[in-house]
């Protein structure tokens, strides 16, 4: 029987030269580490820059903010208030073909005064025609002791001859004259007062004077 020879065994320095059949060792644990940190950095930062465009982007205006952009309709025009002591106007006047003024012209207080020395005048209005040539009416107000006088003119039908009508009723006493295209009447509220008193100033061409 021959004699086995010895297997050789060679020493080599330093680390041998991998196998076919053994692995490479990857890189190390903390580079991977570091490699998804900065692709999870990219992703927040573009979602970032996306977001901030959609908030800079100018909202489309649908049909309510069109409506609320849109000029509105015109406020209602405040008109003034009324004051106080102003004069109603009669009927078939306007104030383009009428004047209203305030007041009682000095030659009516002197008839009045005429035939009631004492009469306190308290207020009164003339409405004239837009050129202050005729009158349209008149009202005046004044007091007898504590009862009340009041003269009034209005248009009427015009008559060729004065007229003359005197009352006395249970509470007032009146006179009515028709002169011309008016209408004057003189009443009281007390009945002590003589008719011929208050026809006397209907009849005064003060009365229906323009001013």
């Amino acid at each position: 029987m021959a004699d086995a020879v010895p297997p050789a065994v060679e020493f080599v320095d330093g680390d041998p030269d991998p196998g076919p059949d053994e692995t490479l060792a990857g890189p190390p644990a903390h580079d991977a580490r570091h490699r998804l940190l900065v692709l999870l950095g990219a992703v927040l930062f573009v979602s970032a820059c996306v977001l901030v465009a959609r908030a800079g982007r100018a909202p489309d205006p649908g049909p309510a903010s069109a409506a609320s952009s849109a000029p509105g309709a015109p406020a209602p025009v405040r008109l003034p208030p009324v004051p106080a002591d102003a004069v109603a106007l009669p009927s078939g006047c306007v104030t383009a073909a009428c004047a209203v003024v305030n007041g009682i012209p000095a030659p009516l207080q002197r008839a009045v005064h005429t035939v009631f020395p004492f009469a306190v005048l308290r207020d009164g209005y003339s409405v004239m025609s837009d050129d202050m040539r005729s009158l349209r009416s008149r009202n005046i107000q004044a007091q007898l002791g504590a009862q009340g006088l009041v003269v009034d003119v209005g248009a009427a039908p015009a008559v060729r001859h004065l007229s003359v009508h005197a009352d006395r009723g249970r509470h007032l006493a009146r006179a009515v004259v028709r002169v011309s295209h008016y209408r004057v009447t003189v009443t009281a509220s007390d009945i002590r007062v003589p008719l011929a008193c208050l026809v006397r100033l209907a009849r005064d061409p003060a009365v229906i004077a323009p001013i």
